[in-house]
């Protein structure tokens, strides 16, 4: 891709991020340029990924089609301020953020009320290439910046473009959800251990197993209670390992975790 790309944060997601596009050829290396106040990062940065440091942020962003805001929320206001001039005399660069709790309407206000800006909020499964990222844009988005906007997210798994308002709950659903399944493998690999396998062995079914239920899903299009009950035989195994869960209301305490970093998530705005 002919466009050239600003990091302002060079942190864990950034690099996740720089790490999908150059896997799937998005843009070359010289094309990503990355500006962080640790200096070790950018080491580690152009050491792993070839990356251009940017050792004048002035200068990187003049030149940037796409700048990517990558800090903390808490440094969102000082890192926009830096790049107001530019963005001010620069309106066809897209200012992507992937600061959590920041929203459109901050951002704008950061910048100037022509900014093209869009949201971005990936989960950590990006650095398998297996993500699923949201996407927010203003209206000063067209179809083209869109576009290239997919593009480079679908290099990091899948996307989806949402209002707002379903954007800020995207955060507690989609980014807290590989925590869920980590745990549900970690309890199956205690579970095999106790039933009587070594720790290795519990670890190989839980991931083939974890996996292939997954891809399973995709393949059919089932829903996951139809797969559950092809395996439910009367009065057999399976059932009763069910009922057991259903005992301990195994859905309604997810369904209640989830709703818990749902209003963790509202209670920043």
């Amino acid at each position: 891709m002919d466009k050239k790309i600003l990091f302002v944060g060079g942190g864990q997601m950034a690099e996740g991020i720089i790490s999908g596009l150059l896997r799937q050829g998005v843009f070359p290396p010289e094309h990503i340029s990355v500006s962080d106040v640790v200096p070790q990062r950018l080491i580690h940065l152009k050491t792993t990924y070839s990356i251009v440091p940017a050792e004048d942020i002035t200068k990187s962003a003049h030149s940037a089609d796409v700048i990517f805001l990558a800090v903390r929320p808490q440094d969102a206001a000082t890192a926009c301020a830096g790049l107001a001039d530019i963005l001010s005399a620069h309106q066809d660069i897209l200012l992507a953020s992937i600061v959590a709790g920041v929203d459109l309407a901050t951002l704008t206000s950061y910048t100037a009320p022509g900014q093209k800006i869009v949201r971005i909020m990936p989960n950590t499964l990006i650095k398998a290439q297996n993500g699923f990222s949201a996407a927010c844009a203003n209206a000063h988005v067209g179809p083209e910046d869109r576009q290239l906007i997919q593009r480079m997210l679908e290099a990091l798994g899948q996307v989806m473009f949402l209002n707002e308002a379903k954007y800020d709950l995207f955060t507690a659903y989609s980014c807290v959800g590989p925590m869920y399944l980590y745990l549900m493998m970690h309890a199956l690999i205690q579970a095999g251990v106790r039933t009587g396998f070594s720790r290795e062995e519990s670890y190989a079914i839980t991931i083939k197993n974890t996996l292939g239920a997954a891809q399973m899903l995709e393949l059919t299009g089932d829903h996951p209670l139809q797969r559950i009950d092809t395996m439910t035989s009367p009065g057999g195994v399976t059932i009763d390992a069910l009922a057991s869960l259903e005992e301990d209301a195994f859905v309604g305490t997810i369904m209640k975790s989830v709703k818990a970093s749902v209003d963790k998530t509202l209670s920043f705005q």
